[in-house]
């Protein structure tokens, strides 16, 4: 697919990605170097890393290779000393190194979650602790205002939940938590901008291949509201987009790639069956001739009060707007009664009202809730007195 983006728009820029080997890192490295920027990758693996580099050189693109453990401090520092020096300077961090497997949490040992932290959310900060030196406004051939770009690639699982991945989504969230506190910090104090990327299920990858295996990937296209599975090419989008200028006051921000996934509930019901079930649901509610109303009579205080067909509630509706526009509400709108003296208690009970039109006299706007809802008597404030009593 062809890119949206002018093939020199990194033009000059020097980059380092870890996890840039394979997958969505080597895809993401692929394309910075093919606008123009030049390319380290770092990785714990030689021979994938000495295959990437070729791949990336074949194409006539300035790309370099050095191995190492973003969770060893030591290994963070060297290859970070070493790109700059192959560069004479470092313009972007893309910390794309993550490990990830699916247990379930009473399979899961301790040793194994720490592991997936160390690499996804202590790996991701030690690449930026020593990035910054570089990545700072003024430093290594860097000018005195302008500094650099970190990218962070996270996820979506930490969002709401997901099924045997409790270290990841862990490992993610502290991620996130990176991205936001050094996009404040270092955005105010050394011009490093510090965004993310959270890619949904992205075909052809590794980790598609360890969490989704064929036996396993049946249905997933349908459970994906574009009803297909993302690219490698849409990640390594994103990332082009937050380098270049484009992304220039995006700072803090992380990027849903996911096709709109996360966001994903069943249907439990057909669409062609919603309007014919509601009519249904609305002939009940008018039969059942009462429906559950919360009054707020304005004092700061929230009641309950059923009303029914004989109430006039129903035909009443429409003139609720106009009874909230009277001259009384109007008079009490421009002449509010005085706040209460100090003493007064921060919540008073109310009488409840003998009809419908009580009701529209003294309340201000009214909100319905769902009839079907047990629980809305049972909300009155148990220290107010039941009407009547």
């Amino acid at each position: 697919m062809e890119s949206p983006f002018r093939p020199d728009v990194l033009r000059d820029k020097a980059a380092l990605v870890t996890g840039g080997g394979s997958g969505i890192g080597f895809e993401i490295a692929t394309q910075l170097a093919r606008h123009g920027a030049q390319v380290a990758l770092m990785g714990r693996r030689r021979e994938v890393l000495d295959k990437a580099v070729a791949a990336l050189r074949s194409e006539g693109l300035r790309a370099v290779g050095f191995d190492g453990d973003v969770r060893k401090q030591e290994d963070a520092a060297r290859v970070l000393t070493a790109t700059v020096e192959h560069f004479s300077k470092l313009d972007i961090l893309v910390n794309g190194a993550a490990g990830n497997f699916l247990a379930s949490p009473e399979d899961l040992k301790p040793k194994g979650f720490r592991t997936v932290l160390d690499i996804d959310t202590v790996g991701t900060y030690t690449m930026c602790y020593e990035a910054m030196k570089y990545l700072k406004k003024g430093g290594p051939g860097r000018g005195p205002s302008s500094g650099g770009l970190i990218i962070n690639i996270s996820a979506t699982l930490h969002y709401t939940a997901a099924w045997y991945q409790i270290h990841v989504s862990a490992a993610k969230a502290g991620v996130d938590s990176i991205t936001r506190s050094l996009a404040l910090e270092w955005g105010a104090d050394y011009d490093i901008r510090v965004n993310g990327i959270a890619p949904g299920p992205i075909q052809d990858t590794p980790g598609m291949r360890k969490l989704a295996p064929e036996e396993m990937s049946k249905g997933r296209r349908e459970m994906t509201p574009l009803f297909k599975l993302g690219e490698k090419w849409d990640i390594a989008m994103a990332a082009l987009y937050l380098a270049s200028d484009a992304g220039k006051y995006v700072n803090g921000a992380t990027i849903i790639v996911d096709g709109g996934l996360w966001l994903s509930r069943p249907r439990h019901i057909p669409k062609e069956e919603v309007k014919a079930l509601s009519k249904v649901v609305e002939k009940k509610v008018r039969t059942s001739g009462v429906v559950d109303l919360w009054r707020f009579p304005g004092d700061g205080t929230m009641r309950w009060q059923p009303f029914s067909r004989h109430d006039g509630f129903f035909a009443s509706l429409q003139r609720v707007e106009d009874r909230l526009g009277s001259e009384q509400h109007q008079e009490q709108r421009q002449n509010p009664a005085p706040p209460p003296a100090a003493t007064a208690p921060a919540i008073a009970c109310q009488p409840e009202p003998a009809s419908f039109s009580d009701a529209m006299t003294t309340a201000s706007p009214l909100l319905l809730l769902d009839p079907a809802l047990p629980s809305a008597a049972a909300s009155r404030d148990s220290s107010c007195p039941a009407a009547g009593a």
